[in-house]
């Protein structure tokens, strides 16, 4: 079920782009503070709930996140909670299956169980929606349908 089929290539940001991105950089620490702001939240309530995990951030580091992850406990069925979270309209996502299970990498010899670790840990995460607009109601309405989701 993963498709890509041949390897990408070089693309380059047409000038427009560039301009809209300028235009947005003295946006970007605000957005970052409000999301910061918002894992504050999701990382308050998941220390309330040993079966989802935060991916851990050095002490010593910054995370802007860009995604909030979580790591599902082993005994939850990932694609259950994704599909519980989904049906109560929560944007949740599935963010990254190991490179080597495209069809590309499939077609030229490579096979699942090269890395079990990745493999497993692949099959755990499930990525929260994490956007500066969200409200602190936002952020409470999906911290209570993952608690519903992985009760």
């Amino acid at each position: 079920a993963y498709d890509m089929a041949e390897l990408g290539y070089n693309y380059r940001m047409p000038d427009v782009l560039c301009a809209l991105g300028m235009a947005q950089l003295p946006r970007l620490n605000g957005w970052v503070a409000a999301r910061q702001k918002i894992a504050r939240f999701y990382d308050r309530a998941f220390a309330r709930l040993p079966q989802v995990a935060p991916l851990y951030t050095h002490p010593d580091r910054t995370n802007a996140y860009h995604f909030y992850v979580v790591r599902l406990a082993s005994s939850l069925d990932r694609d259950r909670v994704f599909a519980s979270l989904r049906a109560e309209g929560i944007g949740a996502n599935v963010h990254y299956a190991p490179v080597y299970w495209h069809s590309y990498y499939q077609a030229r010899g490579y096979r699942k169980g090269l890395c079990p670790v990745a493999e497993r840990f692949s099959q755990q995460i499930l990525t929260l929606p994490m956007f500066p607009a969200m409200t602190e109601a936002d952020v409470n309405r999906v911290i209570d349908a993952i608690t519903r989701a992985t009760a």
